[in-house]
Formats: C-alpha cells, sequence, structure tokens
C-alpha cells in the first residue's frame, strides 16, 4: 500500500552540524581567554531567531503559514519522490506566501536585532 513513500528523510543538515562543530572546537582552542564572549557572539543570533518566531506566533496567530496547508501538517508526515512535503489549500497559496514572507522578516529582523545589540 505504501511502497512508493519514504517517511524517514535522510538528516540533510549533518555537513553543516559537524562543520559547526569542527569550527566551533577552532575558535575555542585558538583563544580559550574569551570563551564567554564567543558563546554569546556565537549563541546571539540563534537565541534573535527563537526569539523572533514566538514572537510572531504569539502576537499574530492568525498569520501562522501552517494555517494555510491542505492538512495539518504534524498529522501527515508521509512524503512522496518527486511531490512537495506539505500541499498548500487550494486558493490560499498567495496568503501562504505572504505569512511566509512575514515570518521570515520578523524573524530576520529579531536576529539582527539581538545580534547587533550584543
Amino acid at each position: 500500500m505504501f511502497k512508493d513513500t519514504d517517511v524517514n528523510k535522510p538528516p540533510r543538515l549533518i555537513w553543516w552540524i559537524v562543520s559547526v562543530c569542527i569550527f566551533s572546537a577552532l575558535l575555542v582552542l585558538t583563544n580559550p581567554n574569551n570563551l564567554s564572549q564567543l558563546f554569546g557572539k556565537v549563541l546571539a543570533p540563534c537565541a534573535g531567531g527563537v526569539i523572533g518566531a514566538l514572537l510572531f506566533d504569539t502576537l499574530v496567530p492568525y498569520l501562522k503559514p501552517s494555517a494555510r496547508l491542505a492538512e495539518p501538517w504534524h498529522l501527515c508526515m508521509i512524503f512522496k519522490p518527486g511531490e512537495s512535503d506539505f500541499k498548500v489549500a487550494p486558493g490560499k497559496e498567495l496568503e501562504f506566501l505572504v505569512c511566509a514572507a512575514l515570518k521570515v522578516l520578523t524573524i530576520v529582523a529579531c536576529v539582527l536585532a539581538v545580534a547587533l545589540g550584543n
């Protein structure tokens, strides 16, 4: 019945994760005196992104892009090759695009605000 489906996608970010770990270890080994400042600079953009996503979802919950999907995204985790992972509801494509763009802009603005303030 589900022969052409792939439930477990391969990890796409494994090489990025490995390179970030190696780069972080090299940064710590080259200058261990500034370890607290280094972690502050590295973690600030990550914290800004999380704050931006939470801020967007809290302040404007009716603009979530996932509300414009054809099915609840957390209930349909069967992926078929050659098809999009999650289908947008018919007639909601432009709304989905605007909501996703607003969420990305909010996250980027928070990343810049937190990272530049650090």
